[in-house]
């Protein structure tokens, strides 16, 4: 019997936001930042990626902000 594969559960950015618990504007600048990993595909509406694949990603990496709290102006 061959291996049955998972299926893909395509996810964008706003599904990151809710997966998340953040806001979606706060999941578009960490894409802008580099912050995301490359996305499984891209399409007219936006970067997608696999859902588990984000996940996997998301528990080896996280995301990390290196920001200085309080300091606006960089």
């Amino acid at each position: 019997m061959p291996e049955q594969l998972l299926p893909v559960i395509p996810i964008g950015i706003s599904e990151i936001a809710i997966l998340l618990n953040v806001d979606r504007k706060k999941v578009a600048q960490w894409k802008f930042h580099n912050k995301l990993p490359e996305p499984d595909y891209v399409l007219q509406q936006g970067p997608i990626w696999d859902r588990t694949n984000f996940i996997l990603w998301y528990q080896e990496n996280g995301i990390i902000d290196n920001r200085k709290k309080g300091n606006r102006n960089g």
